[in-house]
Order: C-alpha cells, then sequence, then structure tokens
C-alpha cells in the first residue's frame, strides 16, 4: 500500500507562539516549507506546554503542574494536547479528504504512566466547536517509558470529513489517576499520511 505524506513535523527549530504561549506552529522540514504543525495545549490550568531540542530532535513537551479537586472532593486530572490545523483555523484540525484512510505517526517518550490518543473529526471551525470520535486501530493507552517509541495508528474519516484533530492526554480521577505534578510526555515527528491503494 503507498502512502503519500500529507503534512508532517520533521522539525527546524524555529518555532512562532501566539495565544499567550500555550500555542505554537512548527515550520515543516525543507521538503514540505508550506506544510506546517499547530499545536495547541487545551487545558492550561492544570499543566504548561513547550518546545525543546532533545538530543538532536525537536519535541512538543507538556507537563503536569498541578492537579484540581472537584465537587465531591476528589483529585483529578485532565491534561489535552491539540495537534492539527490550518492558517486560518490553527486550532481546527488537518484538512482531510472523506471516506479516506489516514495513518498517524509519531515519537513518544515521558514519564508517567500513559496517554490517551483520539482522532476527532471537526464540524466546525471553533477550537469546542461539535466534533465526532472517529475509531482508532492501535495500543490504547500508551504506556510511556523515558526512551523515545514509535508508534502508530489508522482511522478512517467519514462521508462528512474534512479536518481531524489529534489529541493527546492524561487523564485520570480519584483512585484511577495515576499521573502526579512533575509528570510529562512529549512528542516527536508527528505525520499524517493518506493510504493509497
Amino acid at each position: 500500500m503507498k502512502k503519500a505524506f500529507y503534512t508532517f513535523i520533521s522539525v527546524a527549530f524555529g518555532l512562532v507562539l501566539f495565544a499567550a504561549e500555550s500555542s505554537a506552529v512548527f515550520p515543516a522540514g525543507e521538503q514540505e516549507k508550506d506544510s506546517k504543525i499547530y499545536f495547541h495545549l487545551g487545558t492550561q490550568d492544570s499543566g504548561r506546554i513547550s518546545f525543546l531540542n532533545d538530543g538532536g530532535r525537536n519535541a512538543v513537551k507538556v507537563e503536569v503542574m498541578k492537579t484540581k479537586r472537584d465537587k465531591t472532593g476528589k483529585d483529578v486530572l485532565y491534561l489535552l494536547l491539540m495537534a492539527g490545523g490550518t492558517e486560518k483555523a490553527p486550532k481546527c484540525g488537518f484538512d482531510v479528504t472523506s471516506d479516506s484512510d489516514y495513518v498517524i505517526s509519531f515519537d513518544i517518550k515521558g514519564q508517567g504512566a500513559r496517554v490517551f490518543i483520539a482522532a476527532q473529526e471537526m464540524r466546525e471551525q471553533k477550537i469546542w466547536g461539535r466534533s465526532e470520535p472517529l475509531k482508532l486501530n492501535g495500543v490504547f493507552p500508551i504506556p510511556l517509558t523515558g526512551e523515545w517509541t514509535p508508534r502508530k495508528y489508522r482511522f478512517s474519516t467519514t462521508a462528512e470529513g474534512s479536518r481531524v484533530r489529534i489529541h493527546f492526554s492524561f487523564y485520570g480521577e480519584g483512585s484511577k489517576m495515576s499521573e502526579k505534578p512533575g509528570d510529562y510526555f512529549m512528542i516527536s515527528n508527528l505525520r499524517l499520511a493518506k493510504e493509497e491503494e
């Protein structure tokens, strides 16, 4: 099966920060100068986003700063990193083709128990606009180690599909919460590829 890369992050270390440093856009590598990957931290009160060079590779890092306590007294954590956007709608997902098969690949490392991943088909050009989850095929949740580990997931767009946003998150509550302040995950070499016959 031939794969045609749609957009990717093989980043030069230059980056542009906007929205109070909660978001950033990475320029792509030399072969695809017009491609960009937009990242946005959707839950800023629990963590922070940063961009760094780790052993020669450029990466986005999300770190837990604090947990919160809900009305019942349980500790809760929901720290969300959203990937994908365009210049006009930087927080609303990658442009995709309807009724098509795609592959998401990336490298991940970190400290903590696990990271959840999801693909959301965006129905509106709003950061919290209406969206529909897509079925991903791969390992759930993603276990974390201190070494860079490649991961790959597949999904298919629907007949209405035109934008897809990729979500990475730490999530837990009460006794089911595994992460703590100081835990983190890092993403590098994120690629979205359309599968073609």
